[in-house]
């Protein structure tokens, strides 16, 4: 009863629960005083399965190291990946119950094995409880945010990351414990405009 997603809202386009970009999500985030903390997460990354199993067709999202933290929810097995790891865009990977179930049989020696993404050697360091999801139903792992689009032309990684109007991102956060829904409205309201001021769309 913490937790809250945040979306870009533009009334004049009929524009609603959008996504967002990187440095709106960094003004979000410096500017707020209800919430507590907040994440990012891609829109959706199906990725490739490619080891020795059979090749599967997953969908996997990027996201903040903070983000398992912000949900308050923890690996069963191993841990989440650090703040360092995402920053050095290192291949480390967290695994949904039931992809472990099926591409490691549930074996605990899961953890520190490597599982083919694209082609890329990626190291399991994590496994979520069963029954945990986020954001959609359909997601089976879980990878640093810096190594999304990795795959995508120069130009258009470049886009992810300094472009104010893409909307590649989601953002999940937690309320402060003193904190209500209506207060973090009426906040995230009064930031949206003030950005807006700012940083005017071109059309």
């Amino acid at each position: 009863d913490r937790l809250a997603m945040l979306w870009t809202d533009d009334v004049k386009r009929d524009i609603h629960e959008e996504g967002t970009s990187y440095l709106t999500f960094l003004d979000w985030r410096s500017q707020t005083r209800t919430f507590a903390d907040m994440a990012i997460c891609s829109r959706g990354n199906p990725v490739s399965l490619t080891d020795a199993n059979e090749p599967e067709r997953v969908m996997g999202e990027g996201v903040s190291a903070n983000l398992f933290p912000v949900l308050g929810v923890t690996p069963i097995l191993g841990r989440s990946f650090s703040h360092d790891e995402e920053r050095r865009r290192e291949r480390v990977v967290v695994l949904s119950h039931g992809l472990w179930q099926r591409r490691f049989g549930g074996s605990r020696d899961a953890i520190g094995k490597t599982l083919e993404i694209d082609g890329q050697a990626f190291q399991v360091v994590g496994v979520m409880p069963a029954g945990f999801y986020f954001p959609t139903k359909d997601v089976q792992l879980w990878k640093p945010a810096t190594l999304v689009g990795l795959t995508l032309t120069p130009a258009v990684q470049d886009l992810i990351w300094t472009d104010r109007f893409n909307d590649w991102w989601r953002v999940v956060g937690r309320l402060n414990p003193t904190a209500t829904f209506e207060g973090a409205q009426a906040e995230m309201t009064a930031i949206g405009q003030r950005l807006a001021a700012v940083y005017p769309t071109t059309d």
